[in-house]
């Protein structure tokens, strides 16, 4: 295995992550953008010097462009580490961006109840549940299957694929979210037959149709952050939410 090249190490690494669909998406890019600067070389023959200049065609990025791309590469590395391909990891030479402070952006309970009476039957309402209501992320709502729910438990449970290829167990305690899973058939199919562009879209859209602006999907998770902190610790609802750092949860305390 010694002798791969980037282009052969990278699909190795994406599926030991077990990516969400869109996550795998991103990587893949990330990859290959990093190989079209630095030589489709081994892992270990990739120095200090490819890094800089890849890490150069990134300098008018976003910055949370820049720290998802660095990311990657890093754990790109540290996977080819552990695999033995290399014994370095020229990424983490380089400072890691600082992670954007964005004020969370959530929608009002105002807002949400617009949106919920606009919400037609089917799908994308328990879209809007699952996000609003346990605070799923758009790639946790679409890798859920109806096999995940668990109905002969109280409180009823949710299995979630969250990123990196976790799982976790959560509560159904939202009364509007089990009245939509109470009729969801036990299956392996997705219960959300939509993908990742066409559901963004189609959340923006419902949105702005009953005057919510400047706000997307993943506002209805920072609602569901935001209530839950209202009635529990902030270490509780770090583990709801699948936050590895407790700061990032505590930035919905300034809400």
């Amino acid at each position: 295995m010694e002798d791969l090249t980037l282009s052969e190490v990278v699909p190795l690494w994406i599926t030991a992550q077990s990516y969400a669909p869109t996550s795998r998406k991103l990587r893949e890019l990330q990859a290959r953008d990093f190989v079209a600067v630095v030589g489709d070389v081994r892992p270990a023959d990739v120095g200090m010097a490819d890094v800089l200049r890849w890490w150069a065609t990134l300098d008018e990025q976003a910055p949370a462009t820049r720290r998802s791309a660095w990311m990657a590469m890093r754990g790109l590395f540290r996977w080819a580490n552990r695999a033995g391909l290399t014994t370095n990891n020229p990424v983490e030479l380089i400072r890691a961006p600082p992670e954007p402070d964005h004020a969370p952006n959530a929608v009002t309970v105002e807002e949400l109840g617009r949106l919920w009476r606009a919400t037609p039957e089917g799908p994308m309402r328990l879209v809007v549940a699952l996000a609003a209501g346990a605070g799923l992320r758009r790639a946790e709502i679409l890798a859920l299957r109806g096999t995940d729910i668990d109905r002969s438990a109280e409180p009823w449970l949710i299995t979630v694929r969250r990123k990196g290829g976790r799982t976790q167990v959560l509560p159904v305690e939202s009364s509007w979210l089990r009245a939509e899973l109470a009729t969801v058939p036990r299956t392996s199919a997705p219960l959300v037959p939509y993908n990742a562009d066409y559901l963004t879209t189609a959340v923006k859209r419902l949105m702005v149709s009953v005057g919510i602006e400047n706000r997307s999907l993943h506002s209805l998770r920072h609602y569901f952050c935001h209530d839950a902190l209202r009635r529990n610790p902030v270490n509780r609802v770090q583990q709801l939410m699948g936050h590895k750092s407790l700061a990032t949860t505590g930035r919905y305390l300034q809400l």
